[in-house]
């Protein structure tokens, strides 16, 4: 950016700062309400004009937003530390039809499995067909997979049910094989490495349960399916060959929900919904990569989230989903976000001069409106919100119950941009009769500042192919934002460190040693305190 245009951001930042929410949504903002089928935005609750705006399009413009978006689609180098192309978008079919074949070749196979355990002709150890899956994964091989099961439940076929274990400690996995009827049951291996320790330890529980289970040393391979980018350690785990399923080191995990990564999905749904999905996030590839800036739905929400973080200086960025199937996209967006632009170098390895990722986290609006609201509303830091509504009802779901939920999710977002100004609350005491001395008491207490920033995403109804159009939008939504940035929203290195340190302290703890010379006081400390926790124990 141009050091004119970076001043002239912020003198508008200045500018905005003595308006008010209040006085913008009192004129037309149709600028920044945009749709593309089924999904519709209304960045109109932002602390932004159409002047500003266009200054963010220039801003875009300088840093090749067009020429970038067309490498991300076309397979150049954007992954400049691990040296690779990020082709999400090849496997729905991208423009550039990059691996058209490799990936058709799985999609077939998946589509093969799909048919054969739906017509139950998938057969465990003991010649049960296989009907209840559960994905062992962590990160991107499980956050991609539970969100779907969820958001789709009303889509499940009916003779299948579907589980997801992330947590190493165990506790959930064993509560489920507790439950489970293992000749009836498919274990999906979910990682991109086959090197994750997490996930690794959980299928090595498993298969030593199902070994229990038949009484025989192979008989666990009928229950289990892979999903990796290592055909080699999928082979040395022991899995059958016609259950492997590949991803390449060219998806991210993050991104993968895309690639056979979707094996769960497409296994609880059908595969013909699982491709409904594809041609949701494929519609919305398209439209980032032709719409104009102004036009452009993901381009809109980069701009809008880089204007709040580095000119306004938002902390933190709340996902409020009013819709119950939609639980597990806060987490989703969390790791989305946070893994890709939680970096403080740029893509050329320079320190970063600006603030990048805010901190991400939300729960479904409902409840969150009885947990965290009162920060939200009257408290001290600046943050931005995403409202996420569904217009029309589920099946489950009954018509006064559904209006209520979108009641709720408008009048929130109003309230977070609007608040409630000193007249107005004055005014609502003398309505109730209140006395002049109980009055100036609660006065402060009742004031909302209000002029708090909101988007609402709506989608007209929750579909397969609605929801990949929400994906595909916030994934690039995240690469906008890193252009803007200059860093790499492709790669992870901060996730390594604490697994790596993690090696030493999981030897330290399992043989009852602390050598002090590489141990810190702290750390040591609690190594102490749990070894004699487990000494009281007699264990």
């Amino acid at each position: 950016m141009s050091n004119s245009l970076l001043e002239t951001l912020k003198h508008k930042q200045r500018v905005l700062a003595s308006t008010s929410l209040r006085t913008l949504l009192s004129s037309d903002r149709s600028d920044f309400f945009l749709s593309l089928g089924d999904l519709v935005l209304d960045g109109s609750k932002n602390l932004v004009d159409v002047e500003t705006l266009q200054l963010l399009v220039e801003w875009a413009k300088t840093k090749n937003l067009f020429s970038r978006i067309q490498d991300l689609a076309g397979g150049a180098i954007v992954n400049l530390s691990e040296q690779r192309p990020a082709l999400h978008m090849a496997l729905r079919g991208g423009s550039a039809a990059i691996h058209s074949k490799l990936i058709k070749n799985e999609l077939d196979k998946m589509e093969a499995f799909v048919h054969k355990c739906h017509t139950q002709e998938l057969l465990g150890s003991t010649g049960r067909p296989l009907q209840t899956i559960v994905n062992l994964g962590v990160g991107g091989s499980d956050l991609g997979a539970s969100l779907c099961l969820e958001a789709l439940e009303e889509y499940r076929h009916p003779n299948m049910t579907s589980y997801c274990i992330s947590s190493l400690d165990g506790i959930y996995l064993h509560r489920l094989l507790q439950k489970l009827n293992f000749e009836q049951t498919l274990f999906v291996l979910s990682s991109k490495s086959f090197q994750t320790e997490d996930t690794l330890i959980l299928a090595r529980t498993v298969r030593e349960w199902l070994r229990e289970q038949t009484g025989k040393p192979d008989a666990w391979r009928q229950h289990f399916v892979g999903v990796s980018a290592n055909a080699e350690a999928m082979e040395d785990f022991g899995i059958l060959k016609d259950r492997q399923f590949y991803l390449w080191d060219w998806v991210g995990g993050r991104y993968s929900i895309s690639s056979a990564m979707g094996l769960p999905v497409a296994l609880a749904f059908g595969m013909d919904r699982f491709l409904e999905m594809l041609e949701g996030i494929q519609r919305v590839d398209q439209h980032f990569q032709e719409a104009p800036f102004e036009q452009n739905i993901p381009v809109m929400m980069g701009l809008l989230a880089a204007w709040n973080v580095g000119f306004w200086g938002a902390q933190a960025h709340v996902i409020l989903p009013y819709d119950e199937r939609l639980q597990k996209l806060p987490a989703y967006l969390a790791q989305l976000e946070m893994e890709s632009l939680g970096k403080s170098v740029t893509e050329i390895g320079e320190a970063v001069r600006t603030t990048t990722s805010p901190f991400v986290f939300g729960e479904v609006g409902m409840k969150a409106e009885h947990s965290f609201f009162q920060l939200l509303h009257q408290g001290t830091r600046f943050f931005t919100t995403d409202f996420i509504a569904v217009a029309t009802q589920s099946l489950e779901q009954s018509e006064e119950h559904h209006r209520l939920t979108l009641a709720h999710c408008l009048a929130q977002g109003r309230a977070l941009a609007l608040g409630v100004t000193e007249e107005e609350v004055t005014l609502e005491l003398k309505q109730k009769g209140v006395s002049e001395g109980e009055k100036k008491r609660l006065l402060p207490h009742k004031i909302h500042s209000g002029n708090r920033p909101s988007n609402t995403i709506l989608l007209r109804q929750l579909t397969p192919s609605a929801l990949g159009m929400l994906l595909a939008c916030y994934e690039h939504k995240v690469f906008v934002q890193s252009v803007l940035w200059g860093i790499n929203p492709f790669d992870q290195w901060g996730v390594e460190l604490g697994k790596r340190l993690s090696q030493d302290l999981k030897m330290t703890i399992m043989e009852k040693e602390f050598p002090a010379e590489y141990l810190d006081a702290s750390t040591r400390f609690l190594l102490e305190t749990i070894s004699s926790s487990h000494a009281e124990r007699g264990n």
